[in-house]
């Protein structure tokens, strides 16, 4: 069997046209800008149409059905989707690599498959640069590297990505059910945290618990030394992608990468404070995570609660984090915030409760 060549992605991929919208169209386009990526989902979900008058200068790239679409901000988030075909003409933001498939070498929905797969997602990652917001450019993307196998392997490796995806929904749709049920449970027990219907006593997050931010002395984009070793290291999107238990990593710390970091232990809950807000989940394995997440620890009752109690307050958070320069918070704002404290007999009811019927 031969071996799979690799080509540069720019070499399997037609040219997209470059356009003024007010000489495409007579009174309004439809737009996707970054925003109308989900990176949970993968797809297109918030495209709007706008007047020719008001359209952003960013709003550039003529957009045919099957491109795919890489946002190029913030790649460790990996917004990517596949242009649908009422999409078709839609003008799409210059903060978008598009990959249109020259059809002749490649597959659009093998395309798609690889810009999902985590080699492609650590290169872009590795290859950003700004510390604040961190972006690769539409050359970049271009010239990084992708297997280039037979037309029908290309098939066999797009159909087994959508199977993946299928059951990966509907186990998304599971932690949805989950999720509620949790909530249901917790007003049952707590209340709702924001009427607060039985009284608990407020008191503040620092005094639940302990609170701590991450530590890395030095960014892994600039100093790739740190990286590659045996111990797990925890990002922002290791988490908002977790179930609420966090089962595995995609980056590992070196020696030196530990030398200048910390290791959690087992049980600590922890709290996104930088590009996804207030997400969290719970460490089932010892690791290192940075400076952009806070790490809380306490009885597996009280981590628990915190848990449950964040995923009524993340949208209040996030909101609150919009408002200033940077999308985050901060250690501070963490240690104030007023949480109702339950007693330790309710602690533990719901704690016996959640053992029964989250899914480890």
């Amino acid at each position: 069997m031969s071996e799979t060549r690799t080509v540069k992605l720019g070499d399997v991929c037609e040219q997209v046209e470059k356009v003024n919208p007010s000489n495409e169209f007579t009174n309004s386009f439809i737009y996707i800008d970054l925003s109308a990526v989900d990176n949970q989902k993968k797809i297109i979900t918030g495209s709007k149409e706008i007047s020719v008058n008001e359209a952003p200068s960013r709003a550039r790239q003529l957009l045919k059905s099957g491109d795919v679409l890489v946002s190029t901000v913030r790649p460790n988030l990996n917004a990517v989707a596949i242009v649908p075909t009422e999409l078709d003409n839609a003008i799409g933001s210059t903060g978008f690599s598009v990959l249109r498939a020259d059809t002749q070498k490649i597959r659009n929905d093998y395309l798609f498959a690889w810009v999902n797969n985590p080699q492609f997602v650590q290169e872009m990652v590795k290859l950003a640069t700004g510390a604040s917001y961190p972006a690769v450019s539409d050359r970049i993307v271009k010239e990084s590297l992708i297997p280039l196998p037979s037309l029908a392997e290309q098939q066999r490796i797009a159909d087994k990505f959508r199977l993946e995806r299928l059951i990966e929904q509907k186990r998304a749709r599971q932690r949805e059910l989950l999720s509620e049920l949790e909530k249901s449970v917790f007003i049952e027990i707590f209340g709702n945290p924001f009427t607060n219907p039985k009284e608990l006593p407020l008191i503040r997050l620092e005094e639940f618990g302990t609170l701590n931010r991450g530590v890395s002395k030095h960014r892994p984009r600039n100093a790739p030394e740190l990286l590659g070793g045996k111990y797990p290291l925890i990002q922002t999107g290791d988490i908002a992608n977790s179930d609420g238990l966090i089962r595995n990593y995609s980056s590992t710390y070196s020696e030196f990468g530990l030398s200048q970091s910390k290791i959690w232990p087992v049980g600590t809950l922890c709290i996104t404070i930088a590009a996804n807000i207030a997400k969290t989940g719970i460490l089932t394995f010892e690791a290192c995570f940075p400076d952009s997440i806070v790490g809380f620890s306490a009885s597996p009752e009280r981590v628990k609660y915190i848990q449950i109690l964040f995923k009524f307050l993340q949208q209040e958070i996030e909101a609150f984090a919009t408002q200033s320069a940077q999308k985050n918070i901060n250690l501070k704002f963490l240690q104030g915030l007023m949480v109702p404290k339950p007693t330790e007999e309710m602690l533990i009811k719901f704690n016996r409760i959640m053992n029964k019927i989250f899914i480890k």
